[in-house]
């Protein structure tokens, strides 16, 4: 047994630190002539610049690049879950009790730039859901997926298929690859009608880095991190430098948000980081697939969020803190 005096000792604080860590800003997702351009993503590359310059005063930077190495999965089978967003179950919207789905225009997209931008705050906070922060959204007519989604919550999760000859679980089903565009480190083919582009060859231009990143890193100070999965936290040097570092406040931005932010997420949040997304700078091709993933890290994981004029009056106010 400890001593009572022992044990009623104050214990020493440990330092606690924050990471920016920025996902996939490759040429592949942000030239227009790019294997899976996100057509949101180039908005915001000086943002995320400015807020990277800003961010390394009081913590660290890592700007994480992919590589395609072979095909990874979509689906975690001892986790239980989808490590990405592409399930193409998500609902849609009817208008009547025919198969034609609802499509969304100009007016919708005009009324969905008023909802509040802090959405997963809001979620947090109420029962409800918001449809999130969608400056630059794109439209539904330009979207790769024709999927719709409506308010979050179970009754509009993707359903359960059972196989005609027997009672397979919907796990049984999934597919342990995807060859839809946005599962980019699982598609099967390069070739042929209608395949996917592979995304992140090694040595090739679309894997790189665009000049406006570029010109923002700082090859001293900052943190390149080369990963060949779809979370960043497949490579263990990322989570043990955390670790040594004190980091438990984790920034995520980049894109997409329902595939490498997702999966990100979804590790840092199961090794105890606590993490907030920056909203305004997370890239995506499907609305639909951005909501739901902004609602799963939400709802089930725990995960907050924030502008990128809020993140930077935070470092204003630390700066100003630091003796």
């Amino acid at each position: 047994m400890f001593p009572t005096s022992l044990l009623s000792q104050n214990l020493p604080d440990l330092p606690s630190r924050k990471a920016l860590l920025i996902l996939d800003l490759q040429n592949d997702f942000v030239k227009p002539d790019g294997a899976l351009f996100v057509r949101n993503a180039p908005d915001f590359l000086d943002t995320v610049a400015r807020l990277a310059q800003r961010f390394r005063e009081t913590g660290e930077v890592v700007w994480v690049q992919t590589q395609f190495e072979q095909r990874r999965p979509i689906f975690r089978p001892e986790s239980g879950g989808e490590v990405i967003i592409v399930d193409k179950l998500l609902p849609t919207t009817t208008t009547t009790t025919t198969t034609t789905t609802t499509t969304t225009n100009d007016n919708d997209n005009d009324n969905d730039k008023n909802e509040n931008k802090n959405e997963i705050k809001n979620r947090n906070k109420k029962t409800d859901t918001g449809a999130g922060n969608n400056n630059n959204r794109p439209r539904d007519d330009e979207e790769d997926t024709g999927t719709r989604v409506g308010t979050g919550g179970a009754a509009n999760r993707p359903q359960q298929r059972t196989a005609a000859g027997g009672g397979e679980s919907r796990r049984e089903q999934f597919s342990t690859y995807s060859d839809d565009p946005e599962a980019f480190l699982s598609v099967s083919s390069t070739k042929g009608d209608g395949a996917a582009r592979r995304c992140c060859l090694p040595k090739t231009v679309g894997c790189q880095f665009p000049a406006p990143i570029l010109s923002a890193m700082d090859h001293e100070r900052d943190t390149i991190l080369v990963k060949s999965d779809y979370s960043a936290f497949q490579s263990e040097s990322l989570l043990l430098s955390f670790r040594t570092q004190f980091v438990r406040e984790l920034y995520i931005c980049g894109s997409l948000s329902n595939v490498s932010v997702y999966a990100t997420a979804l590790d840092a949040v199961s090794h105890g980081l606590d993490v907030t997304l920056v909203e305004d700078c997370l890239g995506f091709r499907s609305f639909a697939r951005h909501e739901e993933a902004m609602r799963r890290m939400a709802d089930m994981m725990g995960v907050d969020g924030i502008t990128s004029k809020e993140l930077a009056e935070e470092q204003d106010w630390e700066e100003a803190a630091v003796p």
